[in-house]
């Protein structure tokens, strides 16, 4: 996105919510500027450090340039303008339809294995390990996955930290709250798969624990990386 030439003009877009797609082309069209005219001047003979300086005084400075960018208001992000809807409804949406897909895949694939290869695929021997280990990657995995790409989306557009908090908590929650299980009755019956979500008394503090982690997994990170940036 940066050009040496133009970070701080490129960090300064950023953190004023303009969108990184645009960040990115008024960078690059700066810098092919800038190459252009260094170019030109370079061979006329001007010298190196010379050519440089002249070619950024002929830009304009940093503040006439961002000025110019921000006196347009489509360029800011959308995120940027409805954050609440950005890093809370669309990554909780994002995470209860990945978790619905995983279920509906789970079964599509236990059903087609029966229906099409005669596999009662439940009922082998050595599937409850690799069942556990699925469910528990799907448990944990797809809250750190998701709450991870929204506090990227957050960090890539330099938001605020409060609305993202706050969609990562809720999906750490209701990842915490989902369950999915496969009962193992004595042979011959096969075995039964269940998916849901729900929290009771009897199960509230292991709720609460593992949403804390999850969150821990994914926001401790991006608190590192915002303490560097701010550095």
């Amino acid at each position: 996105m940066r050009s040496t030439h133009f970070s701080a003009l490129s960090e300064r877009l950023l953190r004023a919510g303009v969108a990184p797609k645009h960040v990115r082309r008024t960078v690059t069209e700066l810098e092919a500027h800038r190459q252009d005219i260094v170019a030109e001047l370079r061979a006329r003979g001007v010298p190196a450090p010379q050519a440089e300086a002249e070619a950024r005084a002929r830009l304009g400075s940093d503040d006439t340039l961002a000025a110019s960018v921000l006196a347009r208001p489509e360029l800011r992000s959308w995120a940027r303008k409805r954050p609440w809807a950005a890093f809370t409804i669309v990554p909780i949406v994002s995470f209860v339809a990945a978790f619905a897909l995983w279920v509906f895949v789970f079964v599509v694939l236990v059903e087609t294995l029966k229906s099409t290869l005669g596999m009662a695929l439940l009922a082998r021997a050595g599937v409850q390990p690799i069942a556990e280990f699925l469910f528990g990657a799907a448990l944990w995995g797809l809250p750190v996955l998701i709450g991870g790409l929204c506090v990227r989306f957050a960090a890539v557009r330099r938001a605020g930290a409060a609305w993202p908090v706050v969609g990562v908590a809720v999906i750490c929650a209701v990842a915490a709250a989902a369950n999915l299980s496969l009962d193992w009755p004595a042979p011959p019956a096969q075995a039964a798969f269940s998916a849901g979500i729900g929290i009771g008394a009897e199960n509230a503090v292991q709720v609460l624990m593992r949403s804390g982690l999850t969150m821990g997994l994914v926001l401790v990170p991006f608190f590192v990386w915002r303490r560097r940036i701010a550095q």
